[in-house]
């Protein structure tokens, strides 16, 4: 049975704590339109692999503080890396619909890789000092006013479509009569709850290098999706040989950080960001 991350005693919403909220969602939404952009540039299991791949970063931090680190996890990292390289070498692969540009793609999803792993950081932060569900509510609200905002600067929305039902571009498209039993069945319980919901929720159990790797999971079901719907072409073998590897790295990972929980007794140190809260906040 999961045995939760050990909790700060005293729960309570500082601004500190607020902060830390403020920052994971500013670096989701920013992740979020580096990761849109590169999936319109290049493959979808290359856009995921890589955006994702920011629990090596915490892994290579975690060792240059010198703390305590499975051989396992140094093994998934290596081979992680080499899954990496092979899915940047895949340079033939095209995209069915829109111009293809592999490289350029592949760096929007690499530069989204840090903002990512931030926002989960930042998250597990607050999450050791509230519950897990108020940090989610509140993490969606400021997403959303940042995304509100966003898309008031630079998508030249007027700002009665934005607030309108329009599917297209409104705020409440999803009550639209053609989406509304859509969106409310199927788009908000898989893509909310079970997409962005679970990932916080997770980091009551497993430190964020944990919970970001596992999001290495989804290159295999987006680019069957993205190449069933047609957005996609077929990727070349570079491309599979770079998933699997990546997935097999994870399942190294993984069963180290379990090992050190058992040889330790309780959950490994997680990078904490300790840039400290003056220089942070």
């Amino acid at each position: 049975m999961l045995r939760k991350l050990p909790k700060i005693d005293k729960k309570v919403f500082t601004w500190t704590t607020l902060s830390e909220i403020v920052l994971a969602a500013t670096f989701f939404c920013i992740a979020s339109v580096m990761f849109l952009m590169s999936s319109r540039k290049t493959l979808y299991s290359h856009t995921m692999t890589l955006a994702n791949s920011g629990g090596i970063i915490l892994i290579l931090v975690n060792a240059i503080r010198l703390l305590p680190i499975n051989r396992y996890e140094i093994i998934g990292t290596i081979v992680v890396v080499c899954g990496i390289f092979a899915l940047i070498n895949d340079s033939e692969s095209t995209k069915a619909e829109g111009s293809t540009n592999i490289l350029l793609g592949d760096t929007f999803a690499l530069i989204s890789m840090p903002c990512y792993t931030l926002a989960f950081v930042f998250n597990s932060r607050a999450i050791q000092k509230l519950p897990s569900l108020v940090v989610f509510h509140c993490f969606s609200v400021v997403q959303l006013v940042l995304f509100t905002t966003y898309i008031l600067i630079f998508s030249g929305i007027e700002m009665q479509v934005l607030f309108s039902r329009d599917p297209i571009g409104g705020l409440f498209g999803w009550s639209d009569p053609n989406w509304i039993l859509l969106s409310t069945l199927i788009i908000a319980p898989i893509c909310g709850v079970l997409g962005v919901g679970c990932y916080v929720f997770l980091l009551d159990f497993f430190p964020p290098h944990i919970v970001n790797g596992i999001f290495l999971l989804e290159p295999f079901v987006g680019q069957l999706i993205g190449t069933l719907l047609g957005q996609d072409g077929w990727p070349t073998v570079f491309t599979y040989i770079g998933a699997l590897l990546v997935t097999i790295g994870l399942g190294f990972t993984i069963m180290g950080n379990a090992k050190t929980k058992d040889k330790e007794g309780v959950p490994k140190e997680i990078l904490d960001i300790e840039l400290s809260q003056s220089s942070l906040l």
